[in-house]
């Protein structure tokens, strides 16, 4: 699944980014689609090296988790939906 969903970026991400390269509503998704992922990254690496058997640790490892989640919630869920629908809206107000 993960070879099949990034493999589509060269035949539909392209094509897309050329032809809308100065849509407001692209450039927008691709960063916030980005950022989220270098937060969730960085947030997953610095938490595998805590000791969770530490309680000030666990707390470190809980309170990032958390604002991990709500970084992909907000950015991938709420606001990354929004984001298509407008563009799909442009898509449809071409035709």
């Amino acid at each position: 699944m993960m070879v099949f969903h990034h493999s589509l970026t060269l035949p539909l991400g392209v094509p897309t980014v050329l032809r809308y390269r100065n849509l407001r509503t692209l450039h927008w998704l691709c960063f916030e689609l980005q950022w989220s992922g270098v937060v969730t990254v960085i947030v997953a690496e610095y938490c595998k090296i805590l000791d969770v058997t530490k309680r000030g640790q666990l707390r470190q490892f809980l309170i990032l988790s958390t604002v991990s989640f709500i970084v992909m919630l907000i950015t991938r869920g709420f606001h990354w939906v929004y984001l298509v629908g407008e563009f799909i809206f442009v898509w449809y107000n071409e035709k």
